[in-house]
C-alpha cells in the first residue's frame, strides 16, 4: 500500500494501519513525509503525532512542514507541535506567525497554542529576550502568548516589556494584573510602586492600571494597600458623580470590583427610586451590597417596604437582609415575618433557609401558625433546606405543605394560561428582542449576543411553544448538571448564589442570578456547597409581564437555526 503504483488514499491508508499495528518504521514514513500529495503529507504529520516520543528525525520532519505549501499540513504540523512542544519550534513559529495569513484565524490560533506551550515548557524568557532583541515584531508575539503562561520567568518577561512602554492602553491592564498575580516576591513591590509613575497620565490609563493591580493583588491573594484604595477612589468618584450613563455604569463597575467603601455615599445617590442614571440603578443597588454590606441595611429595609418600587427588588432586598448572619437583624426580620405580604415574606425565607439557624426559626414560624406553609413550596427553598445543616428540615418542611395544593400543579396551570395568551395574541418580535437583552442575555448567548453563563441558545425555537414556557417558567423542571446552583457564604456573612464559572489565582469566579460576576477571595470564604437545580429564577412568573413574555416567545421561537 505504501507503494509507488498505489493511490493516494492507499498510500494514506497503508501508514495508519503500520501505525496501529505498532509497525510504523522511519523506512515507511520518512519517504511519504515529501511525497507529492498533499493527502499523504498530511496523514504523515498526524500519524507523527501519534508517537509517544520524537527522535530528531520526527522533530526535523514536522518542523519542515510548516513551510509546506498547502496550508492543511501545516496545520497539522502545527497541532502536531502542541503535542509534543519543542523549544526548537519557537523560532519557525513565530515566523509562521508573521507570515499568516490574516483571514486564517484558525491556524493562528493553533500556532499561538504551540508557542505558548513550549514556552511554558522550556521558559528561557531571557534567552529569547536576548535573541530578538532586534526584533520588537517577535517579542510583541511572545509577549502575547506569555499572558497564558502562570509562571515567575514569564511575568518577569512580560514586566521588561511593560516598563518599555509598547503595548497599548488596552492590554495594559491585562498584562500589568498577569504581572502581579504571578512575578517572584522580590520584583513585586517595584510592580505595586507603578501606580506613583501614573499620577500624570490620562483618567483612562489610570484607572486601567489600578483596576489591574486591584485584581492582580487580589487574586495573589494579597491586601490591598490604602493608597491604592485611596487612588482608586478618587479615580472613580468622578464617573460616578457624571451626567454620561456609560461614564456612570464604568464607575460602578470598578467600585464593585474593587470594593471602594469611600464611594458608599455616592451609590447610595444612584440607588434612589429616582435615580439620576436609571439605567444604571441595579447595577449600584449590587455594588452597595458588596462595597458596604453593614451599610446596604438600612437601603435595603427602605426597599423592601416602599410599595412603589419593583416587586421583584422588594423580594430581592429582603433575600440579601435575611442572608446576613447578624442577630439582631435576623430578629428584626423574624418579628416582622408574621404581618409581611407574601411576597416580602417568600423573600425573607429564601434568605433564612441559607443556614441551620436561619431554617430552624422559618419552621418554627410556620408550625406556629404565624407565616403561611405556602412559602415552603418555593421551589429553591426546597433545594436550600436539605443542604442548610438542619438535620430535621426536610422531613418538617414535607408534613408543613402535605395538604396545600401542589406548587407543581399551580406552575403546570400558570404555563397553560400563558399558553393560551400566546395563542391570542399578536407578539411583536422586534420588542421580544429587547426583552431578551433586558432579561437573558446577561448569562445566555444567542447568536453570538449576550453571555455564556447558561446553555446557548442557537436554535432554541426548535422547542416549541409549550416546551419554551416550561423553560421560562418552570427552569428546575429539567437541569444540566453543569449548571446547578453553587452557595458560597463568606465570612464576613455574605451570601452568594450563582454558578462557579472558574478561578483566577486566590479569587473564585461566580456569576449570581443577575448575570454579574462576582469575585470571592478564596480566603474569604466559609462555606461552598452545591445544591441541585437551576441558577436561572424560578419567578419569572411574577417578574416579567404577559405582554413582554409573549413578546419574548415570539422571538424566541424565530430562532429555529442551531450553531454549527
Amino acid at each position: 500500500m505504501l507503494s509507488r503504483d498505489a493511490t493516494e488514499t492507499q498510500r494514506a491508508h497503508g501508514l495508519w494501519i503500520l501505525q496501529r499495528l505498532g509497525e510504523l518504521t522511519p523506512a515507511d514514513w520518512q519517504p511519504r513525509i515529501g511525497d507529492d500529495s498533499p493527502l499523504v503529507r498530511l496523514h504523515v504529520v498526524k500519524v507523527l503525532a501519534e508517537a509517544e516520543d520524537w527522535d530528531e528525525a520526527i522533530i526535523a520532519a514536522v518542523l519542515a512542514r510548516l513551510e509546506d505549501e498547502d496550508g492543511f499540513v501545516v496545520r497539522a504540523a502545527v497541532e502536531a507541535l502542541a503535542r509534543h512542544p519543542r523549544e526548537e519550534a519557537v523560532e519557525p513559529l513565530l515566523l509562521l506567525l508573521a507570515n499568516a495569513d490574516a483571514a486564517d484565524a484558525c491556524l493562528i490560533h493553533a500556532a499561538r497554542m504551540s508557542l505558548r506551550d513550549a514556552l511554558r515548557e522550556f521558559g528561557r524568557f531571557d534567552h529569547w529576550e536576548r535573541r530578538f532583541s532586534e526584533s520588537a515584531v517577535y517579542l510583541k508575539r511572545l509577549a502575547d502568548v506569555s499572558v497564558g503562561i502562570p509562571s515567575p520567568s514569564a511575568a518577569a518577561f512580560l514586566w521588561h516589556r511593560f516598563l518599555k512602554d509598547e503595548y497599548p492602553q488596552e492590554r495594559q491592564s491585562d498584562l500589568l494584573r498577569h504581572i502581579i498575580r504571578n512575578i517572584d516576591a522580590g520584583t513585586l513591590p517595584a510592580v505595586l510602586a507603578l501606580a506613583e509613575t501614573y499620577v500624570d497620565r490620562d483618567e483612562a490609563a489610570q484607572i486601567a492600571v489600578a483596576s489591574a493591580i486591584y485584581r492582580g493583588s487580589q487574586e495573589r491573594g494579597l491586601k490591598i494597600s490604602p493608597t491604592i484604595r485611596q487612588w482608586g477612589e478618587r479615580l472613580v468618584r468622578p464617573l460616578l458623580t457624571s451626567d454620561d450613563a456609560a461614564r456612570v455604569h464604568q464607575g460602578v463597575e470598578l467600585t464593585r470590583q474593587m470594593r471602594l467603601q469611600g464611594l458608599a455615599k455616592e451609590l447610595s445617590r444612584l440607588c434612589a427610586r429616582k435615580a439620576p442614571v436609571p439605567a444604571e440603578r441595579l447595577a449600584a443597588i449590587q455594588a452597595m451590597l458588596a462595597v458596604n454590606p453593614v451599610e446596604s441595611v438600612a437601603l435595603f429595609f427602605t426597599f423592601v417596604y416602599d410599595q412603589q418600587e419593583l416587586p421583584a427588588l422588594r423580594q430581592f432586598a429582603a433575600e440579601k437582609l435575611a442572608n446576613r448572619k447578624d442577630t439582631e437583624l435576623r430578629e428584626r426580620i423574624l418579628t416582622k415575618l408574621p404581618t409581611d405580604s407574601h411576597l416580602i415574606a417568600l423573600g425573607f425565607a429564601r434568605g433564612l433557609i441559607i443556614d441551620a439557624d436561619g431554617a430552624n426559626a422559618l419552621l418554627d414560624l410556620v408550625e406556629q401558625g404565624k407565616v403561611s406553609p405556602r412559602v415552603l413550596q418555593d421551589a429553591k427553598i426546597g433545594r436550600l433546606l436539605p443542604v442548610s445543616g438542619l438535620a430535621n428540615g426536610a422531613s418538617r418542611r414535607k408534613e408543613l405543605v402535605a395538604n396545600l395544593p401542589s406548587l407543581d400543579a399551580q406552575t403546570q396551570q400558570l404555563i397553560r394560561q400563558r399558553w393560551v395568551a400566546f395563542r391570542k395574541a399578536a407578539p411583536d418580535a422586534a420588542r421580544g428582542a429587547e426583552v431578551y437583552r433586558e432579561t437573558c442575555a446577561a448569562c445566555h448567548q444567542l447568536d453570538n449576543q449576550g453571555q455564556k453563563v447558561g446553555p446557548e441558545l442557537d436554535g432554541v425555537g426548535q422547542r416549541g411553544v409549550e416546551r419554551l414556557l416550561e423553560d421560562i417558567l418552570d427552569p428546575n423542571r429539567a437541569v444540566d448538571k453543569n449548571y446547578c446552583v453553587t452557595v458560597i457564604v463568606t465570612e464576613a456573612g455574605q451570601v452568594f448564589t450563582g454558578l462557579v464559572t472558574g478561578q483566577e489565582g486566590q479569587v473564585l469566579l461566580l456569576v449570581d442570578q443577575t448575570g454579574k460576576q462576582q469575585r470571592i477571595p478564596l480566603a474569604e470564604i466559609d462555606e461552598r456547597r452545591v445544591i441541585e437545580g437551576s441558577a436561572m429564577p424560578s419567578n419569572l412568573g411574577e417578574t416579567i409581564k404577559a405582554a413582554d413574555l409573549n413578546d419574548l416567545m415570539g422571538f424566541l421561537l424565530k430562532k429555529t437555526v442551531k450553531k454549527q
